[in-house]
């Protein structure tokens, strides 16, 4: 509901100035950042010169001694230089997202179309009473402004809301509340999303699409026969120093080459396992990205303990109970995703495994992991879900201070008036051309 409120009206304009004066600001900060970027790759460069050129000379003047001296210290410069590279490009990557976010609340503000982030389509099949009629969803629709949903089910979440037919009147006061507490944190949904977009790798240059919870939960039930790669393991790691001790012994001709036949064996058992090893590694880049995401999300969720917000601490409270930290399990996980990563290089993958049976280590732990996983990330995501769409609505309730809530009143007697509105007014229509209108509906079906 949207109200011509004058009071209203100039907190949203003055709220729109303050984040354009942001992005402004922003727009500096990058600048100042493109320069010093740009001084030390000259840096880089000239320390990277020094190394070849100036180690070269050394090692002809004064020979090996110095020239190993002189070049751990110019390599010592490089380093730095390329540290102190990667932490301003980080910084610069950082802004460009923030700076990002600004603007498409700036165009969320202006109903600027080609500036606000486009929802999830709609299936050809959708119908609706009112949903297209209204503009609640579709290209450009209210879901569209208000959506900021990383999550395709967090959008979706958002727009079952939008679209009820009879909505559940008991629960809309506790979903009241957490939106009003959102409201009284309006960076929090900005910055989880921030902080997920980093995770990605995502550089501010163009916005990714929303993710899919579901290809991580098909992923959680793609169980390997983990207990059967158990002893083949234990033999593996047996095996794989044997190996390395006869191959020394065998260098320093102390023995024949008896390595050959163990390492047959190791081979052997190794190759065995495969068919259990390849479906934990099953779609591991895109769930790695996916779990990097939320562990960013639930890190900066777990920091807050919410002690003025009873609302969100008990609806937060999954990540906080059984004995599990969402942060530490998926970190756990993600390392052990990297790991795997490893075979995507056939090379290095065949050379460590040859030595050392990091492929079914990996999965018998990661499987391990997924069981860890399937008990709690259900109930974690189905939060996360919900709370996107809360921070959506709160979103739009600090960006529209002139919105107001709804006051629910229970419908007890023939006398009850189900629905009475004042100065109604579609929030797409400009504050300058909106027509606000009163509305009584005074008895069911009509």
């Amino acid at each position: 509901m949207m109200r011509s409120e004058p009071v209203g009206t100039a907190r949203h304009d003055l709220r729109l100035r303050v984040l354009r004066r942001q992005i402004e600001r922003l727009d500096r900060c990058l600048v100042e950042l493109a320069e010093q970027s740009s001084r030390i790759t000259r840096w880089r460069l000239i320390s990277f010169a020094l190394l070849l050129i100036g180690g070269a000379v050394v090692l002809l003047a004064w020979g090996p001694v110095p020239w190993v001296v002189i070049s751990l210290a110019l390599f010592t410069l490089f380093i730095y230089w390329v540290w102190r590279h990667r932490k301003v490009e980080a910084s610069a990557a950082r802004l460009r997202i923030w700076r990002q976010l600004k603007q498409d609340q700036v165009a969320r503000m202006a109903l600027d179309w080609d500036g606000i982030p486009p929802t999830e389509p709609l299936d050809e099949r959708f119908e609706h009473p009112f949903g297209r009629d209204l503009d609640i969803v579709g290209e450009r629709s209210l879901q569209r402004v208000i959506d900021l949903s990383i999550t395709v089910e967090g959008s979706e979440q958002l727009r079952q809301w939008l679209l009820e037919f009879e909505p559940d009147t008991a629960s809309l006061p506790a979903r009241q509340s957490l939106v009003r507490e959102l409201i009284r944190l309006p960076f929090l949904p900005a910055r989880l999303t921030l902080n997920s977009l980093i995770a990605t790798g995502y550089d501010g240059t163009e916005m990714p699409g929303r993710w899919s919870s579901a290809r991580l939960l098909d992923w959680l039930k793609l169980q390997s026969e983990s207990s059967s790669l158990r002893t083949p393991l234990i033999i593996l790691l047996m095996l794989a120093p044997v190996n390395i001790i006869l191959f020394l012994a065998y260098l320093q001709e102390w023995i024949p080459p008896l390595f050959l036949l163990t390492w047959l064996v190791y081979a052997a058992v190794a190759a065995s396992q495969m068919r259990y090893v390849a479906p934990v590694f099953q779609d591991a880049a895109s769930i790695s990205e996916s779990l990097r995401q939320l562990e960013a999300v639930f890190s900066g969720l777990e920091k807050r303990s919410f002690k003025n917000s009873q609302s969100l601490r008990s609806l937060t409270e999954p990540l906080r109970k059984g004995g599990h930290s969402p942060t530490e399990l998926l970190a756990r996980t993600n390392r052990l995703l990297a790991a795997a990563g490893l075979r995507y290089n056939p090379f290095a993958a065949f050379l460590i495994n040859a030595v050392f049976p990091l492929d079914v280590l990996v999965a018998y732990r990661l499987d391990a992991l997924k069981d860890e996983l399937s008990q709690v990330l259900p109930g974690w995501l189905s939060m996360w879900h919900e709370l996107e769409a809360l921070g959506s609505l709160a979103n739009f309730g600090y960006l529209y201070p002139q919105a107001t809530f709804a006051e629910i009143d229970s419908v007890d007697d023939a006398t009850s008036i189900p629905f009475s509105a004042s100065e109604l007014g579609h929030p797409l229509i400009g504050a300058g051309e909106r027509v606000c209108n009163d509305l009584m509906i005074d008895r069911l079906g009509t």
